[in-house]
């Protein structure tokens, strides 16, 4: 239901809150070859081609602007396909015979004075080999958050409240698109409830998410003016990836 990167944390920064957690690392630059720029298209994708395309999307840390640094760890290509249950608890489900990749990139903005973290960061891209995988997918994780204020991850150490679907920025290179605000607690943290926003886009047969946590009494306005610059830049690039 989050995105897949701040979804899933544990306790490397103590104070504030903390970095993200992943499984698997992934690297590479991207390759512009057939069927990376079919990828937009209902049909079959290689998983190779399918990884190095979103190796090209997800968003390195300068990419977020000023400020902002990897997160340690940094990717998650992880293969679990996370849904949700009917009691709004994350689980692993069976992922979309057509899904051919997932990558998630965190990043981390830490204050002047290093002792805490003022902004904790990701993107992410699932592709898909059929476009009609992609708009479920889409329409699954709405929905979820329509019918879900309150979240918990797997293991349980964090949870959301207050989450709301709210009204989305027009982005021209999106086939759909939908925000989320909220607030979550990381149980490792010993912090209080942190405000978010999140964006989810489809192009084609990709899924694309940017979500950004901000310390106790940030502006919400200042993280969507982040995440919609953030979701604007990968759509450019996955435009320009599959032209």
């Amino acid at each position: 239901m989050r995105s897949a990167a701040l979804a899933v944390l544990c306790g490397l920064l103590p104070a504030l809150f903390l970095t993200a957690c992943d499984k698997d690392a992934v690297g590479g630059g991207a390759d512009r070859s057939a069927a990376a720029r079919s990828a937009t298209a209902t049909g079959p994708v290689s998983a190779v081609d399918g990884r190095k395309l979103a190796a090209a999307v997800a968003l390195p840390a300068e990419d977020w602007g000023t400020g902002f640094e990897k997160g340690d760890p940094y990717e998650d290509a992880a293969s679990d396909y996370s849904v949700t249950d009917a009691s709004c608890k994350e689980q692993i489900g069976r992922a979309p015979a057509s899904l051919v990749a997932q990558l998630s990139r965190y990043v981390s903005a830490p204050s002047p004075d290093r002792q805490t973290v003022d902004h904790l960061g990701s993107s992410g891209i699932s592709v898909f080999g059929a476009q009609a995988d992609a708009k479920k997918d889409f329409a699954d994780s709405r929905a979820d958050f329509a019918r879900c204020p309150s979240w918990t991850n797997a293991d349980g150490t964090t949870t959301d409240s207050d989450d709301r679907v709210v009204e989305a920025p027009a982005l021209q290179l999106a086939d759909e698109v939908f925000a989320v605000e909220g607030r979550t607690r990381y149980a490792n943290d010993g912090g209080g409830l942190l405000p978010f926003y999140q964006l989810t886009a489809r192009k084609g047969t990709n899924v694309l998410t940017a979500s950004l946590d901000g310390a106790q009494g940030s502006s919400t306005t200042e993280l969507a003016a982040l995440v919609q610059a953030a979701m604007t830049t990968m759509l450019v690039k996955l435009d320009a990836e599959t032209a």
